[in-house]
């Protein structure tokens, strides 16, 4: 299983998810119908997480936000905290080494640990070049034709529209809803471009994606207020 595979599996253990039903008709068509309308991805954010970006006419991609950068940089001083502060009182409360000073530094380690893995995660490339005629999301997809594990990469062509939903996340303290953007293919499958608790954000880089790539954003939630 891949890394970020890991991380999404990790978090949605703590967040059970909930679809509701959709009626894909009032799209009028087909390609709609065949397509599936619970999460795509599992799991997601109460916050922004990417924002959508043009590069020029060719490129855009999807970048994380200064919110995203500070939730990990959050893990990972948190983590760095308990790593380093605490083990100067225990040192001079045992008056040198003791082996009540191994779990703090291990925890914050872990904590610390967390962070930098979501905080790569969160910045590997999601791209859409239209030189190279795909979607690329993934480090090595960017390079090489040879991908890693985990990366994807999807022939221009067969996008054919975009697809906004939503997904009810329910943790121990709180619930949220977030919202995903997948394309949606010539086959009816899906990939998932990003998942964050943004509505309006969402909707307004799905318009901007759906002019790039030329083809139609189906928005369930707009869909629901109509």
């Amino acid at each position: 299983m891949a890394m970020g595979e890991k991380l999404e599996k990790f978090f949605s253990d703590f967040l059970p998810q909930n679809g509701a039903f959709f009626d894909p008709s009032v799209f009028h068509d087909p390609l709609a119908q065949a397509t599936q309308w619970t999460p795509a991805a599992h799991g997601g954010a109460n916050f922004c997480t990417h924002r959508f970006k043009k590069i020029d006419h060719t490129r855009v991609e999807f970048r994380p936000t200064f919110g995203m950068d500070v939730f990990c940089f959050f893990f990972i001083l948190f983590g760095l905290f308990f790593a380093v502060l605490p083990l100067g009182s225990i040192y001079k409360q045992h008056g040198g080494f003791h082996w009540s000073m191994i779990p703090v530094p291990l925890f914050g380690v872990f904590f610390s640990a967390i962070g930098i893995l979501i905080l790569r995660y969160s910045h590997r490339p999601i791209v859409f070049d239209m030189k190279r005629g795909g979607f690329c999301k993934g480090w090595a997809s960017l390079r090489t034709t040879r991908h890693r594990r985990g990366d994807v990469f999807v022939d221009m062509g067969r996008i054919r529209a975009l697809q906004v939903l939503s997904e009810y996340c329910r943790g121990n303290k709180s619930s949220y809803r977030s919202y995903e953007l997948n394309l949606v293919l010539d086959d009816a499958s899906r990939v998932n471009v990003v998942d964050h608790g943004d509505l309006g954000a969402l909707r307004e880089d799905a318009r901007a994606l759906g002019q790039f790539l030329g083809v139609q954003v189906w928005d369930t939630q707009g869909a629901k207020g109509s």
